[in-house]
């Protein structure tokens, strides 16, 4: 899924002629490798950089925010499973000629929306489990009956 983020109509923002009227965030691709170093070697100190850039390879997630088919700027990040599960940002970057303009806000809304979405599937999965071991095993072999009745009239409507 990708978050379109509109920069003009925020009001945290200066408005400026040259706010792009939207920030296309999505995941990055290795295509997008020179644009990521380009944007890293702008954005930090040659350490930084080159922990940034080394970090590619071993994150989570790597987000990248184009506009006019455009890189802008990158966020890093990983997310470590558990109950409830964490998510660290490690870099936000952003091409300084398209620094306030809602770039790195759009990237971490982004990242915190993708968040928050895992997090809720683990929960409905987490309660869907404790529901089914709660079921006695008459109450389970009718659930399975209802599947199996459920199934076959999905087949027929798909197969009309």
């Amino acid at each position: 899924m990708v978050l379109k983020h509109s920069a003009v109509h925020d009001p945290n923002l200066l408005f400026s002629p040259l706010v792009p009227r939207f920030v296309l965030v999505r995941e990055a691709s290795p295509g997008d490798l020179s644009s990521l170093q380009r944007i890293a070697r702008a954005s930090f100190d040659p350490v930084y950089a080159f922990f940034a850039l080394r970090g590619l390879r071993r994150s989570s997630f790597l987000l990248a925010a184009e506009d006019d088919g455009r890189l802008r700027g990158f966020l890093e990040g990983r997310l470590f499973p558990g109950a409830p599960s964490i998510g660290y940002v490690y870099f936000v970057a952003t091409d300084p000629s398209a620094r306030r303009r809602g770039v790195g806000r759009a990237l971490v809304e982004e990242a915190l929306r993708r968040w928050l979405h895992d997090h809720a599937r683990q929960e409905v999965e987490r309660k869907t489990e404790q529901y089914y071991r709660s079921l006695s095993k008459d109450e389970r072999k009718e659930d399975q009956q209802w599947s199996r009745i459920a199934a076959r009239s999905a087949r027929r409507l798909w197969d009309k």
